[in-house]
C-alpha cells in the first residue's frame, strides 16, 4: 500500500514532534500529537504511528523495527 505522505514529510513530522518535546518538557505527549496536528494538518494518530517507529527503531521503546 503506498503511503499519503512522503518520506520527507514523515522525517519533517517526527523531528518536530521530538522538538516539540525538547522545547516543552512538560507538555504531554497527547498535546504534542495535537499541536502537530493543528500545524500540519496531519492527524494525530498517522504522526503517533511515525513517531512509535522511529522510537523502535532507536531502540527507546520495544517493538519491531523497520528493518
Amino acid at each position: 500500500m503506498r503511503s499519503r505522505y512522503d518520506q520527507e514529510t514523515r522525517d519533517r513530522a517526527v523531528r518536530m514532534f521530538f522538538e516539540r518535546q525538547e522545547a516543552e518538557p512538560g507538555e504531554s505527549m497527547r498535546a504534542s500529537f495535537q499541536r502537530l496536528t493543528e500545524l500540519t494538518g496531519i492527524p494525530a494518530d498517522t504522526i503517533r504511528g511515525w513517531v512509535g517507529r522511529a522510537r523502535a527503531d532507536a531502540g527507546v521503546k520495544p517493538g519491531v523495527t523497520t528493518e
